[in-house]
Parts: structure tokens; sequence; C-alpha cells
């Protein structure tokens, strides 16, 4: 699958390899709601060796592009919600790290990875 992220996957200092390792090995992938009801998005939550745990939210589109809306350093709420979406068999919530700087959309930045 192509993976397409958009600016807002770029704000939080996440780099295209850290997206495309989640998203291609994910250590769990389930189905979020958004805003948007006819959306089929999903988080991923992942991580490459040696570095912090990563959350990542795409958008299904017709099995063919991951568009990447979402991607940042793994956060209380998400590692907790992780832990209640597996019945409690992973548990981050004591592995957290600090968030990488945030530098806002990048506009200009519209390469898949």
């Amino acid at each position: 699958m192509r993976i397409k992220p958009l600016p807002t996957a770029w704000q939080h200092s996440i780099t295209g390899d850290e997206i495309r390792a989640v998203i291609s090995y994910p250590l769990l992938r389930y189905g979020i709601t958004t805003a948007y009801a006819d959306a089929d998005t999903y988080m991923f939550i992942g991580g490459m060796q040696n570095e912090p745990w990563l959350e990542i939210a795409a958008e299904d589109e017709g099995g063919i592009t991951w568009a990447v809306f979402h991607a940042m350093v793994l956060t209380p709420r998400v590692a907790h919600e992780v832990f209640e979406m597996s019945g409690g068999i992973i548990d981050l919530r004591d592995d957290l790290s600090p968030q990488r700087p945030y530098i806002g959309p990048q506009y200009g930045r519209g390469e898949e990875i």
C-alpha cells in the first residue's frame, strides 16, 4: 500500500521512515472514530528499534493508500487506550517518552513515503 503523509503528519517531528515502519509493522492497529463519519480510519502503534513508541493515525483510501494525518510520540491518553483495546495485554503506560519539537503543519511537503 502507498503511504501519503498529509501536512499535519509532519508537525511533531516524526520522520518518513518512522511513519512507514509503524504502518508496515505495527505492534497494534485499531479502528478509530473521527469527525468524518464515512472515513475508514485507524490508529497504528509501533516504533523502530531503540526509539520511542509512536502513534500514527491514517485513513484507508480504498485499500490503495494510507493517508496519514497524525503522527507523534505516544501520548498518555493513547497509551491508556491501547491498554484498554488490548484487554490489558499491551501496557505501554509506563514506557512513554518526551514529545519531539512541534514544528506545525508542513504544507510544502506532499511526497509519498
